[in-house]
């Protein structure tokens, strides 16, 4: 009986492997968080600078809009989006090395696909904002599609992607009812949850 249930438990270990990608590495998480609270701490002590260089320019207000600013935010939203996927790619390579030694795989790329149809569409509707000069949505919507995403791509992986991806759709959402609090659940949401995420997975997973 005992030895039914080890090959039972073996099967589905091996149907597991199969139709889940399990190389997404704990520290993956970790230095996105790390990345998002250093970009989080720029995108607010710039905000002080300038707001503070403007005084009697009328764009002191907190409706106005300080167009140094939002090109600060936007070259600061690249820079930090281009580390948190290079470190990200490298850390679940390192794993996925070790363990499957391919990265690129049929799982994977299912993972990948699932996860950017929300990115895209959110991407191009954050585009448009841009383009039409309304930036107050934009931190929340990033937010809502990027839990989307996580939501939908964590099928094809850990079931704690799918948790992750929640608090964050859980997080934008809030950010639409609650006025002035953009900044700080952006990085409650992209910093501290992926700290605590990666933490999490890196002691469940990484270590054994």
């Amino acid at each position: 009986m005992t030895s039914h249930l080890n090959d039972l438990q073996e099967i589905r270990k091996m149907m597991e492997k199969s139709s889940r990608f399990l190389s997404l590495s704990g520290l993956s998480g970790v230095s996105a968080g790390v990345v998002a609270l250093v970009a989080a701490a720029l995108a607010y002590f710039k905000r002080e600078e300038l707001m503070g260089s403007l005084v009697g320019k009328g764009f002191t207000y907190a409706g106005k809009v300080v167009p140094a600013y939002v090109d600060f935010l936007i070259k600061l939203a690249v820079i930090t989006l281009v580390l948190a996927i290079a470190s990200g790619i490298f850390f679940t390579w390192r794993k996925a090395k070790k363990s499957i030694g391919s990265l690129w795989n049929p799982v994977s790329k299912k993972l990948v696909l699932n996860m950017a149809i929300p990115l895209l569409a959110g991407g191009a509707v954050i585009l448009a904002l841009l383009a039409n000069h309304v930036y107050f949505l934009i931190p929340e919507l990033t937010l809502i599609f990027y839990g989307l995403a996580l939501i939908s791509a964590s099928q094809y992986t850990y079931r704690d992607v799918f948790y992750l991806g929640l608090c964050e759709l859980i997080l934008g959402v809030l950010g639409l009812g609650i006025n002035g609090y953009s900044l700080l659940l952006w990085t409650m949401g992209f910093g501290l949850l992926h700290i605590l995420y990666g933490i999490i997975m890196h002691q469940k997973y990484d270590r054994k």
